[in-house]
């Protein structure tokens, strides 16, 4: 391995080193995890616009016949749960 110096802001510095400790992992080796994710996004053309393009073109794409959706979704979302459980 090659070891480098890395500047890190504060929030950054926190959010990893509580990462490492919930994973009980070190600084070192989550650092080296989000690079090596980074890189495969970006061969892959993963990036956040992309992303984002992709969910937009989701939306709306299928409708469900109802127009109450946006008053009472968590209705049919618990609804599409109890469905689930009886299947199991």
């Amino acid at each position: 391995m090659v070891r480098r110096q890395v500047q890190f802001t504060e929030q950054e510095l926190a959010a990893v080193q509580t990462l490492a400790r919930e994973r009980s992992s070190s600084f070192a080796a989550i650092v080296r995890e989000a690079v090596d994710a980074y890189i495969q996004d970006v061969l892959r053309g993963d990036t956040a616009a992309r992303t984002t393009d992709r969910i937009d073109a989701f939306a709306g794409k299928y409708r469900s016949g109802r127009h109450d959706i946006s008053r009472r979704h968590d209705d049919y979302f618990a609804d599409s749960i109890l469905e689930g459980l009886d299947a199991e």
